[in-house]
C-alpha cells in the first residue's frame, strides 16, 4: 500500500502490549516444564501453546501495524500482511467495548485464518483509527429497507 495512512504501537508499548501474551505463555510453559516436566498439565500445555502461537502468528489477530489508503486496508505483523480491497470487502464491523481501549475489527468475506483484528488503544492515533473504519463501515452498510 502506497500514499496512505500507517498506524503502528509505538516500539515499546508495541513490544509489551503485543507479545505480553506470547511472552506469558511460554514462561508459564517454561516454567511448568522445569518445576512439573511429567505432569498431566505439562503435556498439555506442550502441545497446546505451540498451536496457540501459531495461530497467532497465522491469523495475525493482534497486528503491529494498520494501514489505510483509498485502494484497502491492510494489517500486519511478523513480517506478514493480510490485505483487503475496498472493493471486495463486502461488510466491515467495528466492535467497541466498554472498557473503550480496543476494538474488534471483522471483515466479510474473509477465511477462517483471516478477518477478525483486535486493535489495542495504545496504537498511534487509535481515535482516528477507528473512526476511519467505522466510516468504511458506514459506506458498505446495506441500505435499510422500506417496509
Amino acid at each position: 500500500m502506497f500514499g496512505g495512512a500507517t498506524y503502528r504501537y509505538p516500539r515499546w508499548r508495541g513490544a509489551l502490549a503485543l507479545a505480553g501474551q506470547d511472552a506469558l505463555l511460554v514462561t508459564a510453559l517454561v516454567v511448568l516444564a522445569l518445576l512439573r516436566p511429567h505432569e498431566a498439565l505439562s503435556r498439555a500445555l506442550f502441545a497446546a501453546v505451540p498451536m496457540v502461537l501459531g495461530f497467532g502468528v497465522a491469523t495475525l489477530h493482534h497486528p503491529a501495524r494498520v494501514e489505510l489508503d483509498d485502494q484497502g486496508i491492510a494489517f500486519a505483523r511478523y513480517g506478514r500482511v493480510h490485505w483487503f480491497s475496498w472493493r471486495e470487502i463486502r461488510q466491515i464491523r467495528v466492535r467497541r467495548f466498554l472498557a473503550r481501549d480496543r476494538i474488534l475489527v471483522r471483515i466479510s468475506p474473509s477465511t477462517a485464518l483471516r478477518g477478525r483484528y483486535w486493535i489495542l488503544s495504545s496504537i498511534e492515533r487509535f481515535d482516528e483509527l477507528a473512526a476511519a473504519i467505522e466510516a468504511r463501515a458506514r459506506a458498505r452498510a446495506p441500505a435499510p429497507s422500506a417496509s
